[in-house]
């Protein structure tokens, strides 16, 4: 009798201590500076950050959804960025990717964008009309299919993250860094690490809310500059796939035809034209190995007159002049006569699209 009393007692005092508390909270929030959503590593201001790794799917989802999981901003403009994120499939200790970080490198005209990392892992950007399109995913020379079923069957948040300063530096590694809640995936982890404005909700809680940016928002009052969500498209495996098999039965065949070179010498040459084989083959013509690119990427690739493959391909090519077209439905053809030198060299073409006129 004696509990059910006290607790009758204490209700109402519960229920005034309950309103009171609401009251002053409300008022403390209102009367506190806003804050500005900025992030930093040691003193680093990043806001844009262009994003590359092997975690394909994890790239992907970064260039959409990382403003709505920190304060940074997704780029494909390498001159914009103030910082590199790198996303993988997990560091293994000792490996290339721990030791040394990718580089990577961008060309531009007024329509296009291609950057190249040193993993070949490239990201095509291709703008007309105000609408741009944008691929991601290794190049084909780099690709080989075990590496395709790998990369489309990982799920993007199965991953490390790092980030480095436009010339390399290490400036944060997921792997150093503690979650706020048990289960913390990377970009929980790169928002503690980029030390984004502290708003706690917990992760019961979290469910009701869309992202960090809409509970930072609406619970602390935390101001985000413009949302930025850059939808890029993976690289189709499947035909990847095939240019591959393609291309490199092109090059057996090439290779193949230049080893086994055979002299016509006549035992009698009033009687006798049988071929024979003199063991010697003559000097090969010098080669170059030539890539071929061009945004759209899927462009046929004509040297010399003659189907070779689609864009992006890397092949064989012998050095010296050739003529080079490269075409894709709904835009204008690209012709160059090009001269191939010894090295790498690479060809890239920007496609125009076509302009139809419908006369009535």
């Amino acid at each position: 009798m004696r509990l059910q009393t006290t607790y009758r007692l204490l209700a109402p005092l519960c229920v005034l201590g309950s309103f009171v508390c609401t009251q002053q909270r409300l008022t403390a929030a209102e009367t506190k500076a806003p804050v500005k959503c900025e992030a930093n590593v040691n003193g680093f201001k990043i806001h844009n950050v262009y994003i590359m790794g092997d975690q394909y799917n994890g790239v992907v989802w970064a260039y959409k959804h990382i403003g709505e999981a920190t304060c940074l901003t997704p780029t494909t403009d390498l001159d914009k960025a103030d910082a590199i994120l790198e996303i993988h499939r997990f560091w293994i200790p000792g490996s290339r990717a721990d030791t040394a970080p990718l580089t990577v490198s961008c060309s531009s005209n007024r329509n296009s964008t291609y950057c190249l990392d040193s993993s070949g892992n490239e990201l095509s950007v291709y703008c007309s009309g105000g609408v741009c399109t944008s691929y991601y995913g290794p190049s084909l020379y780099s690709a080989i299919s075990a590496v395709f079923d790998e990369w489309i069957s990982t799920r993007w948040y199965e991953a490390d993250a790092r980030l480095y300063t436009l010339d390399h530096k290490l400036l944060w590694k997921s792997e150093n860094q503690k979650g706020d809640w048990l289960g913390a995936g990377w970009p929980d982890k790169v928002r503690l690490g980029t030390n984004s404005p502290v708003c706690k909700v917990g992760a019961w809680n979290r469910s009701k809310y869309k992202n960090y940016r809409h509970w930072a928002s609406m619970q602390c009052g935390v101001e985000f500059d413009p949302l930025v969500n850059i939808d890029i498209k993976l690289q189709a495996a499947q035909k990847a796939k095939a240019d591959m098999v393609q291309n490199a039965h092109e090059a057996a065949a090439l290779k193949s035809s230049s080893a086994s070179a055979v002299a016509a010498v006549p035992s009698d040459p009033a009687k006798d034209t049988t071929p024979v084989k003199t063991g010697k083959a003559p000097p090969a013509e010098p080669q170059a190995t030539v890539t071929f690119w061009s945004s759209p990427a899927g462009a046929k690739i004509e040297l010399d007159g003659n189907y070779v493959g689609n864009t992006p391909s890397t092949i064989t090519v012998v050095q010296g002049t050739h003529a080079v077209a490269m075409s894709k439905d709904g835009f204008e053809p690209w012709r160059q006569t090009i001269q191939i030198s010894p090295g790498s060299p690479r060809v890239a073409a920007y496609l125009n699209q076509a302009h139809i006129i419908t006369l009535h």
